[in-house]
């Protein structure tokens, strides 16, 4: 039979290593929080498909968070239930490390603005390292009341890391307030109508629709489009860009200084709020210039007023 001192030792050794572990994988974790996106094409296309499994892992860890609070409870009245709060709070921390991991995928990636990620990715390592300390807490057999404190934390955490992510997904809750939507509907124009009420002011196409969606589509649909509305903002068509996103509209007719689209492009590359995102296809010669000639003399601009300089070199030729 082996003696009770060699157990002890066994299970003090066990419960070091754990710990050391723990601690290890949270230290990890926050340097990647440290990391800058890659500008490697291929490796973000991987890193975004990898990335993908994060909507389904981020519901793993807070379900079965609620499960530990459940058993902490039990715990509270019947010791025996602590074995249990161990094993659910380990199933918690790994859950939690492998939904951090892959939303930090989907932000190394660098198809994501990095201003809008960053708040999320800290309020969601906070969480992996409040769940890990409660781990570590739980398996050295601290006082219930120290565990309770520790639970608190964890679940601010949670709280702070799902609004967040929410707000990225779907906007500001207030976003979706009945008085806003009602006012909204009423006043801004429907997608449809947009083109032939512009059209009728004149017989020349418009620089929206013959220089300025393409290159959008080439550089902002990607983030900003119908399949994906980072921030809610849809840049596709002029009533989605008046429209706006979380932030607000995106453009305002005839002031390039208040337009909150020019006050991004034309931010410093390394600024954390430029667009695109350091890393992505940035405008090249002169497509800066043009959009904000384009917001300055109007949205309704037509192809008769634009310079020679913003001209394809087979237009201005003619």
């Amino acid at each position: 039979m082996e003696p009770l001192c060699v157990h002890v030792n066994r299970s003090a050794n066990v419960k070091l290593i754990s710990t050391v572990a723990v601690l290890i994988l949270i230290g990890l974790s926050a340097v990647l929080t440290q990391l800058n996106p890659v500008g490697n094409a291929t490796a973000s296309a991987w890193l975004e498909f990898i990335g993908t499994l994060h909507p389904m892992l981020l519901h793993l860890p807070i379900g079965l968070w609620f499960g530990v609070l459940f058993l902490l409870m039990y715990r509270s009245r019947n010791a025996t239930y602590h074995i249990w709060v161990v094993r659910g709070a380990t199933l918690v921390f790994a859950c939690g490390l492998l939904a951090f991991a892959t939303g930090w995928m989907l932000y190394f990636s660098g198809t994501y603005g990095t201003s809008s990620l960053k708040p999320h990715m800290y309020s969601a390592w906070s969480f992996v390292a409040a769940s890990g300390a409660f781990l570590i807490f739980a398996r050295t057999d601290a006082r219930l009341s120290i565990l309770w404190c520790a639970a608190v934390v964890v679940s601010l955490a949670i709280g702070a890391a799902g609004h967040i992510g929410g707000v990225i997904t779907h906007g500001s809750p207030m976003n979706k307030a009945p008085w806003k939507t009602v006012e909204k509907a009423g006043n801004v124009q429907s997608e449809e109508m947009w083109p032939a009420e512009l059209e009728v002011a004149s017989d020349q196409p418009l620089v929206f629709n013959e220089l300025i969606l393409p290159v959008l589509g080439d550089k902002c649909i990607f983030c900003h489009g119908n399949r994906r509305a980072r921030g809610n903002l849809n840049l596709s068509s002029m009533a989605l860009i008046l429209e706006g996103g979380t932030s607000g509209p995106a453009l305002v007719d005839g002031d390039p200084q208040a337009s909150l689209l020019i006050q991004r492009i034309t931010l410093p590359l390394e600024h954390e709020h430029h667009m695109p995102p350091e890393g992505q296809y940035q405008l090249e010669g002169n497509e800066e210039e043009l959009l904000v000639w384009w917001v300055s003399n109007g949205i309704h601009a037509t192809m008769d007023q634009v310079p020679g300089e913003f001209l394809p070199a087979s237009t201005a030729d003619q």
